[in-house]
């Protein structure tokens, strides 16, 4: 059975209220290695892989393009087929004149916007600084299997870090999935904001991570997990 995260006594905070009950039922990591694929094996007359423009709050208009234009040499690198900019704000425009008024950086959305494209693959990258951290999510239009890489990267430039992360994106060898109920949690794998609760599957390295689930409310749960080759781990909070 689970364990459950304790929650946060008057002992251990004197100026909070005692919490009776903490909302984290049980929060339960599973580590598996994932077959690496390439997305080039979908059809070969397949429109590319839609990348929808970087979400980069907070930042200039201008830097958010030198992401974007960053982000796109670095998945062509890793062997992803990626839409031009200029294509993709062609069918954008065309999404939102057909009626789609979402935001293109909420996933449902995307989807939306690939099934325009007729694109095999969407995706989306949210930036957030400082530091500068990258969530660049995956959704395969044909099984819906939905991927998120992330990572720190040190300039808008930076094509080291970028490449880092594009070909976690490109090829996962190994899979971080986190669940927590009821979702909320805040969850950072490494260090890395990775966000909150229910995530995707996290595309990260072989090797050992650090995982930890915090909510209001509650004492936060580390995590020490090796990903090794053909292994699955399973550990609750």
């Amino acid at each position: 059975a689970a364990a459950r995260m304790r929650p946060v006594s008057s002992t251990s905070r004197p100026s909070a209220r005692t919490v009776s009950r903490c909302p984290i039922a049980g929060a339960l990591v599973v580590v598996a290695v994932a077959t690496a694929y390439a997305h080039a094996a979908h059809a070969t007359d397949a429109a590319p892989t839609m990348l929808l423009p970087v979400d980069a709050e907070g930042l200039a208009p201008e830097v958010s393009a030198q992401i974007d234009g960053a982000l796109r040499t670095a998945l062509t690198a890793a062997g992803i087929d990626v839409e031009t900019a200029d294509k993709t704000r062609e069918l954008m425009q065309d999404a939102y004149a057909g009626g789609i008024s979402c935001h293109y950086a909420d996933l449902a959305c995307a989807t939306r916007f690939a099934e325009v494209a007729a694109a095999p693959a969407v995706l989306v990258a949210t930036v957030t600084s400082p530091p500068l951290v990258m969530r660049l999510t995956r959704v395969d239009m044909q099984t819906h299997e939905t991927t998120m890489a992330f990572g720190r990267f040190a300039r808008p430039d930076d094509d080291a870090g970028l490449k880092d992360i594009a070909l976690r994106a490109a090829k996962p060898t190994g899979t971080l999935a986190v669940k927590v109920a009821p979702p909320g949690a805040l969850v950072t794998v490494d260090g890395v904001d990775v966000g909150k609760a229910p995530l995707p599957p996290l595309s990260v390295g072989l090797g050992p991570h650090v995982v930890k689930v915090s909510l209001e409310g509650c004492v936060p749960e580390t995590r020490s997990l090796v990903v090794a080759g053909h292994d699955k781990t399973d550990a609750a909070f």
